[in-house]
């Protein structure tokens, strides 16, 4: 059993207990949602949730009235906080299919959540002495039984090779669910849509669209060169 599926045990079995003081367990269980709510259905009141919002202190929402939320009461249960427990969550994620998210550096608990979340390979792009890199990534990596490619591209100085070897990467784990990070998603969001022009087929305009989701605003001239020169190569 996991940290999460225990707290939300434990939070269910508390919540419950609270509902049987307040509605004298007069009342039918519904469902459990993706987001980690309960609801729950009597006589008397139209509809009760059980939950917690954006990882904050979990509540119950009485909903006097539902679904007008202007009457809503809330009971603050003394619980632990609970985190997103989402890839989602990682600073400048931007997931691009099923299969490939891109990011900034995530955390140790990230990386546990993306191996929860099915992913299979990491891919970071960051040298391991880029602010917030963690000690050890790569063991923390291969012990959550995920891949662990380490392609380092400096910062000013991106290459021709670093490409290759990015292309090569990818097209070798090109089925698995796959994390792609960096520092902060720029030196990803350049490369991945370099390689989407090249094998997907995406147009110049998509690639920029996409890279200035992180990009917009900067002006890097090392990397619009190296960029223009990746793309004078392409089919």
């Amino acid at each position: 059993m996991t940290t999460k599926d225990k707290c939300l045990g434990d939070y269910i079995h508390a919540a419950q207990r609270l509902l049987d003081h307040q509605l004298n367990g007069a009342y039918e269980l519904c469902e459990i949602h993706k987001a980690l709510l309960i609801g729950v259905r009597n006589a008397t009141n139209p509809y009760v949730v059980v939950g917690w919002e954006s990882g904050e202190t979990p509540t119950i929402v009485h909903c006097l009235s539902f679904p007008d939320e202007s009457k809503l009461r809330t009971i603050h249960l003394h619980m632990p906080k609970i985190a997103h427990m989402s890839t989602q969550d990682i600073y400048n994620a931007i997931q691009i299919n099923d299969l490939i998210t891109t990011s900034g550096q995530p955390t140790e608990d990230q990386l546990k959540d993306a191996a929860a979340e099915g992913f299979s390979t990491v891919i970071n792009l960051a040298p391991h002495n880029s602010r917030n890199a963690l000690p050890d990534e790569a063991g923390l990596v291969g012990s959550l039984g995920m891949t662990y490619c380490y392609i380092p591209v400096k910062w000013d100085n991106p290459t021709e090779s670093d490409f290759a070897t990015f292309e090569k990467t990818l097209l070798e784990h090109a089925s698995d669910k796959t994390l792609i990070h960096c520092a902060a998603n720029f030196r990803v969001t350049a490369f991945y849509s370099l390689y989407a022009q090249k094998h997907f087929g995406w147009t110049k305009q998509q690639a920029e669209d996409f890279r200035a989701k992180i990009w917009e605003g900067s002006d890097f001239g090392e990397w619009e060169d190296f960029i223009n020169l990746i793309r004078a190569q392409l089919p």
